[in-house]
């Protein structure tokens, strides 16, 4: 949400997404309680900037959005004045506290250095999750559920073989992976059909 200095929310303030790495943008305005959403957000590095009648303009730099992650960014703007702009350089935080959702998360880094004989990130790095077995036919499994119980995504998009459980329709090259997130708990009614696991894995 966006609020002045008294708390209070700030309605029509306009809010700009940049993506640092590809200086891609989206902007939106905030609703009547100050709030906002940015759906759909690849991951990378960002730069928010708000902008309102009345206000000095806002912007937090440094704001790292994982797989599959909900990053809240409450801001409290000051009254223009003598300051411009206030400039926050935003701190990645130690506990993830937006949603419930217990996830582990890998980056590209980890990707490109791990051991993996077949090059296939769907079929081996889900067992860096700690509750992620092998199923009866040897696909990740989680929390008891049966193979078709795991989801899986690309970019966002359903990636399974609805005519084969627990299957995949695209495999990406490992090389073009940018991040990969494996969430093991209950998940929300957006995933779906993942009751045991969703395992997403997002392109370069």
């Amino acid at each position: 949400t966006v609020s002045d200095p008294s708390g209070a929310s700030v309605p029509d303030a306009t809010v700009t997404l940049t993506n640092l790495g590809t200086n891609a943008s989206q902007t939106t305005t905030t609703g009547s309680d100050g709030s906002y959403r940015f759906s759909l957000v690849p991951p990378g590095t960002y730069v928010v900037e708000v902008k309102a009648a009345n206000f000095a303009r806002f912007r937090a730099t440094g704001i790292v959005v994982q797989a599959s992650q909900t990053v809240p960014l409450p801001i409290k703007l000051q009254l223009a004045g003598g300051t411009e702009t206030i400039e926050v350089t935003e701190q990645v935080p130690l506990v993830q506290t937006a949603t419930s959702d217990l996830a582990t998360q890998i980056d590209r880094t980890t990707i490109l250095n791990a051991a993996i004989a077949d090059r296939d990130v769907f079929s081996s790095l889900p067992y860096t999750a700690p509750s992620v077995s092998p199923g009866m036919d040897m696909t990740p499994t989680s929390g008891g559920a049966r193979e078709a119980g795991t989801a899986y995504l690309l970019n966002g998009a359903d990636d399974n073989d609805n005519f084969s459980a627990g299957a995949i329709n695209i495999r990406p090259p490992l090389e073009s992976v940018q991040d990969f997130t494996i969430k093991t708990n209950q998940m929300s009614a957006e995933y779906g059909r993942g009751m045991g696991a969703v395992v997403t894995a997002n392109q370069v």
